[in-house]
This record gives C-alpha cells, structure tokens and sequence, in this order.
C-alpha cells in the first residue's frame, strides 16, 4: 500500500502495463490541502511524462525515499552512478541527486513529506525537466506529468 493510496479516488490516473500511474498536478493539490499528512514509507517514485503521442520515462529524476538506517545518500550516490568516490561524480548529478533523495526519520515525518512535495514542483517546474521532455515532444505541459509508486 502506497502512502499516496488516500488520495487516489480524488485524481485522474492511467494505467499502463497494470501500473497505476497519478498524475502529478492533481496530486500535488491534494497534497497541499491536506491537514492529516500520510505517513511514508520507503519507496521509489518514478515520473513520467504522458500524451497522446506516448509515455516517457523521467527515470533520471526517479524519487528514492530510503528506510531511517538505509543507505546514506553518499552511499546511494556512489552505487548509481558506479563511482568509487563522491568527488568523482559531477557536480550536476548530485545536485539532481539531492532533489530526488531523501531518508525517513520518525522524529521528523513532515520534513519527509515537505521534501517530496519540494520535489514535485521541482518536475513540474524545471527548465531542465521542461527541455528534455521539449526535445521529445515538443510541448510541455506540467499537468501531463504521472508519477508510479513502488
């Protein structure tokens, strides 16, 4: 059970391949209403672009929340890109990283939330995010952005 699951009955969703895919607009709204916080567990959140003309996988910009005594985001860093030392990876890629990263802590369980509301606007908002999905497109539309949850 996924904990965005109280919120899908009020959003549009998709679902391809039998994956259930939120869209990310509507849930950000749901979010931002919200005066009971869910509680979240670790998960991946995947986002997609998704039009008439097809689906694209944001696979890059894919949401890791990782259990309280998971791996650090040092560790998590190193494993995806294959590098053997943090200073070895590019600037751009942590920065990225770091948006996309975040470790539950029970003292804390709003600040888990707050960053990944924080990363949904960043999808919806990035000049980077909105180019690539440009390029493949040609139009940008935040509100054809779908999330998965895993």
């Amino acid at each position: 059970m996924s904990f965005l699951d109280k919120y899908t009955p009020m959003i549009s969703k998709i679902i391809i391949g039998g994956e259930e895919m939120l869209n990310l607009y509507e849930l950000v709204k749901c979010i931002e209403t919200d005066k009971t916080p869910p509680l979240i567990e670790e998960c991946i959140i995947t986002p997609y672009y998704i039009n008439e003309n097809g689906r694209y996988e944001l696979y890059q910009y894919e949401f890791c929340v990782e259990q309280e005594n998971g791996e650090t985001f040092e560790e998590y860093i190193l494993r995806i890109t294959g590098k053997r030392k943090i200073e070895e990876v590019p600037d751009d890629i942590i920065r990225i990283r770091r948006i996309c990263f975040t470790q539950i802590d029970v003292n804390n369980p709003s600040g888990i939330l707050k960053k990944i509301i924080e990363y949904f606007h960043f999808l919806m908002n990035d000049e980077e995010v909105q180019s690539e999905v440009i390029d493949i497109f040609t139009e940008f539309d935040n509100k054809k952005i779908f999330v998965c949850i895993y």
